[in-house]
């Protein structure tokens, strides 16, 4: 029997360092972003690269019937992390071009990657799938919407009273936003009314596929989209706390003044006393 091969790493060293020094790493590494906010998204953003990379390793898996099946699709996952490696390594040979603070890293919606392209064909499991995918918010949206309005906790039963209205209108425009998704996905195959029992039986495997696809990378783009909101709320909070100590040490360098005045004042008033 053959020896089984490994899958490559989900990212390259080569990968990080130039995402290190596009959160604007002077050396490449996390450590060397200055900035503890922009180390924190770059560190956000790595992880979910790994996590898109862990979403097309599993689709690649559930479609291998052998031993075969399985070593070509890792074959083609080394040649595609060896192609990935080499445009990065070609970057790096000039990173004080890569500099920035990561801004355009941290768009979790408008990061087209090739998952997201419709796909034609689908495995076994997902021709054996009976039901309907299920297009419901998940966690990290849910708690993305209460954080945003003013939930402490990240949940719906917290969020104050004063942003209930706005917060119950954006659960429910993001779950409307939801069904219309899978609505147009069943017609791209074949639904005329728009239906997931309407797509014709020789195209539900494509759409299942597709379907289980675009849920995971929805998924993993409202995880990052959350954590990069944590990372903002903490980032303001500091910024306040540093204004405030600024503010303090400035009102206590005005009184010190001001305590030297009314001191020099009462010197300059007892003088002139003494002198008339």
């Amino acid at each position: 029997m053959s020896e089984e091969s490994k899958w490559p790493p989900l990212i390259g060293k080569q990968r990080i360092r130039y995402l290190c020094y596009t959160f604007g790493s002077v050396d490449g590494t996390l450590r060397g972003i200055a900035n503890p906010f922009n180390r924190r998204r770059c560190e956000a953003r790595i992880e979910f690269e790994r996590d898109y990379c862990r979403i097309w390793q599993n689709d690649a898996t559930r479609g291998c019937n052998s031993f075969e099946d399985l070593e070509e699709q890792k074959q083609i996952a080394h040649l595609s992390f060896a192609n990935l490696q080499l445009g990065n390594a070609e970057l790096l040979k000039r990173p004080i071009l890569l500099l920035g603070d990561g801004h355009e890293f941290c768009e979790p919606f408008n990061d087209s990657m090739p998952l997201d392209a419709y796909t034609e064909w689908g495995y076994a499991s997902d021709a054996a799938f009976k039901g309907i995918p299920k297009f419901a918010l998940n966690d990290a949206r849910k708690e993305y919407l209460a954080v945003r309005w003013h939930s402490p906790d990240g949940t719906a039963a917290t969020v104050p009273d004063d942003y209930r209205a706005a917060f119950d209108e954006q659960m429910e425009y993001h779950t409307q936003s939801l069904e219309e998704n899978r609505e147009n996905i069943a017609k791209h195959y074949g639904s005329s009314d728009g239906s997931w029992r309407g797509i014709p039986q020789a195209r539900r495997a494509a759409a299942n596929r597709y379907a289980r696809l675009w849920l995971a990378r929805f998924k993993s783009r409202c995880e990052f989209e959350l954590a990069l909101l944590r990372i903002t709320i903490d980032e303001m909070e500091a910024e306040e706390a540093a204004e405030a100590v600024e503010r303090k040490a400035e009102e206590i360098i005005e009184g010190i003044e001001r305590q030297v005045e009314d001191a020099a004042q009462d010197i300059l008033q007892g003088i002139l006393a003494e002198q008339e």
